[in-house]
C-alpha cells in the first residue's frame, strides 16, 4: 500500500517536473535527452507558474484521500462519495481514480496557463486544492474517531 502511493507520488512529481522543464527553451541536445537532470544543474531563465505548486499540492491532497480513504474502509467505515463507494473494495480502483483525477487536475490548469487565462488556472486550482483539502480534513477526523 505504501509502495503504491509513493509509485503514485513520484508519478504526479515527474509530470510536474517534466511538464515545467518542457517549458524552458531547450538549450542543446542534453535537454531532450535528460530534461530534469539538466533543469536541476542549468541555470533558470524563467520562472515556473504558480500552478506548479499548486500542481503538486494537488497530488499529495489526492494521495491522502486515497491513503485515508483506504485506511477508513479497513476501520469499517462507509465512502460518502457515490461516485467512489463502488471502487473503496479495490485499492487499485482507489489509487487508479485518485491518479487520474490528480492528472486531469493539472493537465486542465495547465492547458488554462498555456492558454493566456492564468487567473481562471489559480482559481481552479485554489478550488480544487481547498476541496481536497476538506475531505482530507474530514477524513483525518474520522480516523481519529472524533466523528
Amino acid at each position: 500500500m505504501k509502495r503504491t502511493l509513493l509509485v503514485c507520488l513520484l508519478a504526479v512529481f515527474t509530470h510536474t517536473i517534466s511538464a515545467s522543464a518542457a517549458d524552458r527553451p531547450l538549450a542543446d541536445a542534453a535537454t531532450v535527452v535528460a530534461p530534469a537532470a539538466v533543469a536541476a544543474v542549468a541555470p533558470v531563465t524563467d520562472v515556473a507558474p504558480v500552478t506548479d505548486v499548486a500542481a503538486v499540492a494537488a497530488g499529495l491532497l489526492q494521495a491522502y484521500d486515497g491513503f485515508s480513504t483506504l485506511k477508513a474502509i479497513a476501520a469499517n467505515h462507509v465512502e460518502l462519495n457515490p461516485v467512489m463507494a463502488p471502487l473503496v473494495n479495490h485499492p487499485s480502483l482507489v489509487i487508479a481514480a485518485k491518479a487520474g483525477m490528480t492528472i486531469a487536475t493539472i493537465a486542465a490548469a495547465d492547458n488554462l496557463w498555456r492558454t493566456n487565462h492564468h487567473n481562471q488556472a489559480i482559481a481552479m486550482l485554489i478550488v480544487s486544492n481547498g476541496l481536497m483539502a476538506a475531505v482530507g480534513a474530514h477524513n483525518a477526523i474520522v480516523l481519529r474517531g472524533q466523528r
